[in-house]
């Protein structure tokens, strides 16, 4: 079972078709997604009807839940917030509907899936967790393998029994061990913080039990352009470069 899993699109068009043009020549299984189609971006219906339309799987973002939520909202910083309500209009009724529909986590294959930290929350990166409380998640979960978005930066946790490990991880292929557990970020497709500019996203064979990252190179002056035209915030944009 060969899944493709997506993080933080955030409305980056241009990034999205440049992934889907990358999973098409794969021997895809399933994509699914983390969370946050839509924010910052400067085209979250077209990309959420793209999404829709290719039958892809996402649970829900921050920024899917700050849709009409008045207190998921005030979590988010100034300008973000007045994304969100700019964002909120620009989307149709019904893929308002669709991000408010999605669940907050999922379990397939034998991997969780949520946007921020497990089992459910939407809000916490996995950046703000101690050692201590990842100990007590790794202890009491009964899933091996958590996929986390949220950060924008690829990166692991691993627990071994003994030891925790913060890895940041590069583009490449993992193999994962059946004696470890491992929580994961998988980076981020629309807006990448990890000091490159490329969209990122995983292949995670669930057979094999191997990881791949891949990055993928798409016309970033465009989105730029578009989220100028938007009245962004000139930083939305230049965060991609």
């Amino acid at each position: 079972m060969l899944t493709a899993i997506l993080a933080d699109i955030h409305a980056n068009l241009e990034a999205f078709q440049a992934v889907i043009a990358d999973l098409e020549v794969r021997p895809i299984d399933s994509v699914m997604c983390l969370g946050d189609l839509i924010g910052y971006g400067p085209d979250p219906d077209e990309v959420v009807c793209l999404f829709r339309h290719k039958g892809y799987i996402s649970v829900q973002g921050n920024h899917e839940a700050a849709l009409g939520d008045r207190k998921m909202r005030s979590w988010l910083n100034f300008q973000a917030r007045e994304n969100s309500i700019i964002t909120e209009q620009l989307l149709s009724p019904e893929n308002r509907a669709f991000c408010r529909a999605l669940p907050e986590n999922m379990t397939t294959t034998g991997a969780l899936f949520v946007h921020g930290f497990p089992p459910s929350s939407l809000l916490r990166y996995l950046t703000m967790a101690s050692d201590d409380d990842l100990q007590s998640y790794f202890h009491e979960t009964d899933t091996p393998l958590c996929f986390v978005g949220h950060t924008h930066v690829l990166a692991a946790v691993t627990w071994d029994g003994q030891k925790l490990t913060h890895d940041i991880l590069p583009a490449g292929h993992y193999q994962l061990s059946d004696m470890t557990q491992y929580l994961i970020n998988a980076g981020s497709v629309g807006q990448p913080r990890d000091g490159t500019n490329s969209a990122k996203y995983m292949l995670w064979d669930s057979l094999k039990n191997r990881l791949e990252i891949v990055c993928v190179d798409y016309d970033i002056g465009t989105t730029t352009a578009k989220i100028e035209k938007r009245g962004f915030p000139e930083a939305y944009g230049l965060r991609l470069w």
